[in-house]
């Protein structure tokens, strides 16, 4: 799975959906619908929150068995009433790996805004409990809590048992991992899961659920695809298991993905894509988000379904920078009043420009850009008026030029000197997380 440092547009199961901010998220693990808090800047002060006093709360993590879990990272965190989010974690000078040998937590001195106040737990790498043991984090997340009235919590989830129909031999047993969030009043669950004959369990968190969201990550760390299932409230209690089974049929799952060949998911900023919506049911509604390496922005929305498969031209924001990035559809209509769910293709943002857009006849050029690749730029070449990037990996009907190294560090290169005898479109082919080409320049030659 894809690890990317990221900025935060964080989409809770409550519905609750908010602009790209300056949360933070360290991207340990992509989730359907939110991402991780990352530590305030060090020395940053607290707002005044609810009443303004501060609190010390504290608790335990535990497995589904009950066992307590050493290392696991415990976050707290309050919405005040301007809609800003304030938080912390575990990560601290005295506590640098989460929860102790017991799998104690505690936070000395936090705000609290009651009934709107959050504690989410990442459980470490192999966790215990899991069977197989989990090699992904999985989350557990509560909100409504009240830091203000109860200083002490026990984290323990409970389980709610799967029957999903509709996929393939292989992902009906086990090819790869579900990941699965169970959401409800009291909170949110992430799990992997591995299914057997398209049966498995999903954490969920106590005390009830409504609503489930299942989906698989793509080769490129993608979800392109997801199915949910939402009902009335189910009781759930820690360490407990809910054995009638939650129906997914992964026939009705949503899609958005983006169109054509994976080598032309990439390209500059500014650069409008196709992003194809499919098994979204007539009068749903989505909007879009953009992810990157150092912060999320806003595409817009909404955008209403009528049954169809559709396709939307979002825009690659101006101020992207060369990196690998989600492109996100996430349900917003109102009859679906948990946000989910939550889908994202991988686009590749990368640069590439001539020294000159216009020459003359004898002049010389050079190419040059970043992308977020090692290795070597291949430049392709056509007298041929295009639109586009190339139909084909191996650029059938472009002429193939010079090689240039791609710095490791910064992902620049530079093209030795060039001299088109008339009007000429380059392209350059890299590898980044996949095989890729930027974006076409024209250099015309008077």
């Amino acid at each position: 799975m894809r690890r990317l440092a990221m900025c935060g547009l964080i989409v809770l199961a409550v519905g609750l959906v908010l602009a790209p901010s300056a949360l933070a998220s360290t991207g340990v693990r992509h989730a359907a619908l939110g991402s991780r808090h990352a530590a305030a800047p060090a020395g940053a002060a607290l707002r005044a929150l609810g009443d303004g006093a501060l609190y010390s709360i504290g608790g335990h993590v535990h497995d589904y068995s009950g066992a307590g879990v050493p290392g696991a990272e415990v976050w707290w965190g309050s919405w005040d009433t301007s809609g800003n989010y304030d938080f912390g974690n575990t990560n601290t000078a005295t506590d640098p790996a989460g929860t102790d040998s017991s799998g104690a937590f505690s936070f000395p001195n936090i705000p609290s805004v009651p009934d709107n106040d959050d504690l989410t737990v990442w459980y470490p790498y192999s966790s215990p409990g899991f069977d197989p043991p989990a090699p992904f984090l999985e989350k557990l997340e509560t909100w409504s809590n009240d830091f203000s009235a109860t200083a002490d919590y026990p984290l323990q989830p409970a389980k709610v048992d799967l029957a999903v129909t509709g996929l393939s031999d292989a992902l009906a047993n086990g090819a790869a991992p579900a990941d699965v969030w169970v959401a409800g009043t009291p909170g949110n669950a992430e799990t992997a899961v591995w299914l057997n004959a398209g049966a498995g369990a999903a954490f969920a968190a106590p005390t009830s659920f409504n609503d489930v969201t299942l989906g698989f990550y793509d080769a490129r760390g993608g979800m392109t695809a997801a199915v949910q299932s939402q009902g009335t409230d189910t009781a759930v209690t820690a360490g407990n298991e809910d054995t009638s089974a939650v129906s997914l049929d992964w026939t009705a799952a949503h899609h958005a993905y983006l169109a054509g060949p994976v080598w032309q998911h990439s390209g500059k900023p500014g650069t409008h894509v196709r992003l194809a919506l499919k098994g979204w049911p007539n009068s749903e509604w989505a909007s879009f988000y953009f992810r990157g390496p150092t912060r999320d922005w806003d595409l817009g929305g909404p955008w209403k379904s009528t049954g169809a498969t559709a396709v939307v031209s979002p825009r690659i924001p101006t101020g992207a920078t060369p990196g690998v990035y989600e492109l996100h559809a996430y349900r917003v209509d109102s009859n679906d009043a948990n946000g989910m769910p939550d889908l994202w293709d991988i686009y590749q943002v990368c640069t590439f420009k001539a020294s000159a857009g216009v020459i003359h006849h004898g002049r010389a050029i050079r190419l040059s850009g970043k992308v977020p690749g090692s290795g070597w730029a291949t430049v392709y070449a056509t007298t041929h008026k295009v639109t586009g990037q190339p139909g084909t990996l191996a650029a059938k009907g472009w002429v193939k030029g010079g090689h240039y190294r791609i710095n490791n560090k910064t992902g620049a290169f530079l093209s030795g000197l060039l001299h088109p005898k008339r009007t000429t479109y380059y392209v350059v082919k890299y590898r980044g997380d996949f095989w890729a080409f930027t974006s076409v320049v024209r250099v015309v030659v008077h």
